[in-house]
Formats: structure tokens, sequence, C-alpha cells
């Protein structure tokens, strides 16, 4: 639903150009940990770190090259490739409340009929549930607004 690392973990992420990282398509990155590219020789190189910049905007990322710097030319058809820590060292609470919350509403699916309006047993009473399926539908508008700020829209 958010195309989000959650956990803390070391991806890797591929691309043809340098431009192609003005809109990094994993989130969130915690840290950069190496670019390497085939130059234009055909030799493997590593990207010195000083030469590039990671900016986390909330939910998009970007890489670009650092102030007075330029991208290195590569070799035509060859793949650039960044190694990254991407996900979150704590998870948010937000996320958690989502969660929490989604496998709440199906736990309500496992026993009784949850849409049963009203139950009577004489001589004991009676129990009455929503009908409307309004609970359900609160319930699911909350996972959204909880997940909302960290839903990373893939590249178009």
């Amino acid at each position: 639903y958010c195309s989000i690392y959650v956990p803390s973990q070391t991806v890797v992420v591929k691309c043809d150009r340098f431009c192609d990282f003005a809109r990094v398509p994993v989130a969130p990155v915690q840290s950069v940990e190496t670019i390497t590219y085939v130059d234009t020789t055909g030799d493997d190189q590593v990207l010195d770190d000083e030469a590039f910049e990671l900016r986390n905007d909330g939910m998009t990322v970007s890489i670009v090259p650092a102030p007075g710097t330029r991208w290195p030319a590569i070799q035509p058809g060859s793949r650039i490739i960044v190694r990254a820590v991407v996900g979150f060292e704590t998870v948010p609470a937000e996320l958690l409340s989502a969660m929490l919350l989604h496998v709440r509403s199906q736990y309500g699916m496992t026993g009784s009929d949850v849409n049963l309006k009203k139950k009577v047993v004489d001589g004991i009473g009676s129990r009455e549930w929503d009908m409307t399926g309004a609970v359900d539908a609160i319930t699911r508008q909350a996972v959204a607004n909880f997940l909302e700020p960290f839903r990373c829209w893939p590249l178009a």
C-alpha cells in the first residue's frame, strides 16, 4: 500500500543514468553506502562520497551531485548501482497503529458474524451488531489516514 521499506535493511537499486536518481524509487533511505558505475573506458568505479548528496524530503528521496560537481560520464549501456540502507531504525507509531487496527479488523471475521444485527436468547439477553458496515468503513479510513504520510508514490 505504501511502497516503503519498514524494517531497516540494505538494498541495491540500479539505473541507466545518474539523472534517474533525481527520484529514488525506494523510501525511506537512511544512507547511501556506495554508488558504483562503469566509466567510459570500461573500468568499474566507486563514486566518492563527497561527489553526491542524499536528499530526504519525507518519502521523496533523491541523490544529486554535490554542489560544484557533475556526474561522471559512464559507458553507454552500463548500469549505475546504488547500495543503500533503507527503512526505519524505529518503526513509527502511526505504522504500528495502522497495522494493529488492520489486524484487529481481520480478527473479527474469524468469530461470529460481525454484520449480525441482533441475536436474542430467551431468558438470557440479546446482543446487537452494526449492519451498516460503518465500523468497517471507519476502521479502513483510520488505517488509510495513519498510512497516508508514508506513501511512496511510484514513478510515472
